[in-house]
């Protein structure tokens, strides 16, 4: 199974926790975190550093996770934003960020970011 359990995706609290969810959903699934990595176009040991909170993904990489999970518009969207929380360093970008998260499983994808 490469699709992450949906609804869960909204209750995490950084985009961490949903790369962790979808290991455990697969950790019988033999390679899942390599396939992870190829999937997010990065190297394993990479990856693992993401994973141990050192480095940050970059869009693109977790753009390509949200298409390996076939994740639909809002839930991409909702990764993005957590990866785009995670990376920023500015305490107004972080606080803007969260609330666009905040609203985002109460209001449309498009009002939930100020279109």
């Amino acid at each position: 199974m490469t699709e992450v359990t949906r609804g869960n995706i909204f209750e995490a609290q950084n985009y961490i926790d949903v790369i962790r969810q979808s290991l455990k959903e697969n950790e019988s699934v033999r390679g899942f975190q390599s396939r992870l990595s190829e999937a997010a176009g990065c190297t394993t040991s990479y990856f693992s550093r993401v994973l141990c909170g050192r480095y940050h993904l970059n869009l693109e990489q977790a753009f390509a996770l949200c298409q390996f999970w076939k994740l639909d518009e809002k839930e991409t969207a909702y990764f993005l934003l957590l990866v785009l929380r995670a990376r920023s360093s500015s305490p107004g970008l972080k606080a803007q960020l969260e609330s666009y998260l905040n609203g985002f499983t109460t209001k449309p994808l498009f009002d939930a970011v100020g279109s």
